[in-house]
């Protein structure tokens, strides 16, 4: 059913395992109790769209258009970002973090991995920024690991940024553009196993 145009359908309780419903123009779509599981909804239109008692366990909502709030988690967002942050879309991925900050403003995980997408976009001012609200959101939260993640990100960042302001007056630039991806890969890898 990729593209189809199922617009107003009264879909209630209807089985759906695995559809595949790609694009699909799913607007005011009636999707009740419906078993959505495993059904791949990606670029889907689903504005007022009603998904009570679907199950929606392995649904894939990544690029739902106009998806209503309810039915999506910062930890989906989150993970959506990360996704786009391995093919290489750091925008796309900021797009997602910031949606997961959002709905979870104290989100660690999404704080760190956005700064390491600012990085790759060479924003070293919103990246050091992020990481230090993630550091301090990992330090409230208790989470030791994290904390020093952040730090070192911090921390590595901030030495970039005094190695680039001194390469003029030195000459050459050894391998920066090297290290900052090295180091936004780290905190990525860092964040994947949530």
């Amino acid at each position: 059913m990729t593209h189809a145009n199922l617009s107003g359908a009264n879909l209630q309780g209807a089985n759906l395992t695995g559809a595949v419903l790609y694009g699909a123009n799913l607007i005011g779509a009636d999707l009740r109790g419906a078993n959505l599981s495993g059904a791949d909804i990606r670029d889907a239109y689903v504005s007022g769209i009603n998904l009570d008692g679907a199950n929606l366990q392995g649904a894939v909502l990544m690029g739902a258009i106009d998806i209503p709030p309810q039915y999506v988690s910062a930890e989906d967002y989150y993970r959506w970002g990360l996704m786009e942050d391995q093919r290489g879309n750091s925008n796309g991925a900021i797009a997602y973090y910031n949606q997961a900050i959002a709905l979870k403003p104290d989100f660690a995980h999404a704080h760190l991995a956005r700064a390491a997408s600012r990085l790759r976009l060479r924003d070293m001012t919103g990246a050091i920024a992020d990481a230090q609200l993630a550091n301090e959101y990992y330090l409230a939260q208790n989470n030791e690991q994290g904390h020093q993640m952040a730090t070192r990100f911090t921390e590595g960042v901030q030495a970039a940024q005094e190695a680039a302001s001194e390469r003029p007056r030195r000459g050459g630039g050894g391998n920066f553009l090297g290290f900052l991806s090295g180091l936004a890969s780290l905190a990525v890898r860092f964040l994947m196993p949530f």
